[in-house]
């Protein structure tokens, strides 16, 4: 029953990943024409992994070279949402950090324009210092991914984060996590869905909702993702 997809994108393989090659991305197509599934977003924890905004000389354009294929190669796709993380070891510690990517993405906006591809930063920044930063860009390719159990693990109000830049959120992942602690069920940690969605609601948020969600201990995740897909309906509603 699950109708749409968002690709998940790591630094090891990196261009083994099938989204890289020509011959992958038929692949994908054809496997997501079969089963009747859209995919539109991708998350690139490859930054994560190895945030170039972190780095220096050859291996910093090394890694923005990677990103920019990583664009190219999702724009040929036709994904629209690219979700560049800023948290864990991807997370802006210092104003030098803020600055290296600021000046990084601002460069690409006419390609990312040009390739209609939004870049929707998911951070741990507080709501007010994520609404300035992000409103340094062109809205129109530039946005805010919307974590739920991230913002929820952080102590962080649902109410003044969507009130502060909820016509910035571009994507949203549906996820639960205790305050300061790890991934939970949905409805068992700390995130006030109710909030939330009466949030996205009056800001008329018409985006993806991905169940980025914790994982069944006996492996089979098909059955609970069902089980979630159900639960959150029933929250929208």
């Amino acid at each position: 029953g699950i109708k749409k997809i968002e690709w998940t994108i790591d630094d090891e393989g990196f261009y083994e990943n099938p989204l890289l090659s020509s011959i992958g991305r038929k692949k994908i197509k054809e496997l997501l024409n079969k089963h009747k599934i859209k995919l539109n977003s991708v998350t690139a924890d490859c930054l994560m992994q190895a945030p170039f905004w972190k780095m220096s000389g050859k291996k910093k354009v090394h890694y923005e070279k990677k990103f920019i294929d990583l664009t190219l190669s999702s724009a040929e796709m036709g994904l629209s949402v690219i979700v560049v993380p800023l948290v864990d070891k991807s997370s802006l510690e210092k104003a030098s950090q803020e600055k290296a990517l600021y000046k990084f993405i601002k460069s690409k906006e006419d390609l990312f324009l040009k390739n209609q591809i939004h870049i929707a930063f998911e951070s741990d920044y507080n709501p007010k210092k994520l609404l300035r930063f992000v409103k340094k860009f062109n809205n129109q390719c530039v946005g805010i991914n919307y974590d739920i159990g991230n913002s929820a693990s952080l102590g962080y109000d649902p109410k003044e984060e969507i009130s502060t830049y909820g016509e910035l959120i571009s994507n949203v992942h549906v996820k639960d996590r205790l305050l300061g602690g790890k991934t939970v069920p949905l409805g068992t940690g700390n995130a006030d869905f109710k909030s939330v969605f009466n949030g996205l609601k009056n800001t008329n948020y018409k985006g993806n909702l991905i169940l980025q969600t914790s994982r069944d201990p006996s492996g089979n995740h098909a059955e609970l993702l069902k089980h979630f897909k159900v639960k959150l309906e029933k929250w929208i509603k």
